[in-house]
């Protein structure tokens, strides 16, 4: 099972592994971080166990200090197409989708 979410809290809570993402438009992967917190785990209690504190420490700790600063310049400038988007109410447009959704009948 694969579990993408933005709470620290939560990713321990139901993750057996954390691999949290690097800042910036190249984000890359992180470490991966054991999440060794026997099952099942009570959220409430769970706040009170010295491994959740070292992990959540770990996992916050890369996400404010040396993850979130690895790509926090843009190396390199976005050039977009240029392009402009169809307007679909017009009469082309329109006939042209009329067109797709209707098969042509055979004879």
């Amino acid at each position: 099972m694969v579990l993408i979410t933005n709470d620290v809290d939560e990713g321990i809570l139901l993750a057996d592994r954390i691999v949290p993402l690097t800042a910036g438009p190249n984000a890359t992967l992180g470490p991966s971080i054991a999440v060794n917190i026997p099952r099942p785990r009570d959220r409430k209690a769970i706040n009170h166990d010295p491994h959740f504190k070292e992990i959540r420490r770990e996992v916050i700790g890369f996400l404010l200090g040396d993850g979130a600063k690895k790509h926090t310049a843009v190396t390199k400038k976005l050039v977009l197409p240029d392009i402009e988007p169809e307007d679909l109410n017009a009469p082309r447009a329109i006939n042209v989708w009329k067109a797709k959704a209707d098969p042509p009948k055979r004879n």
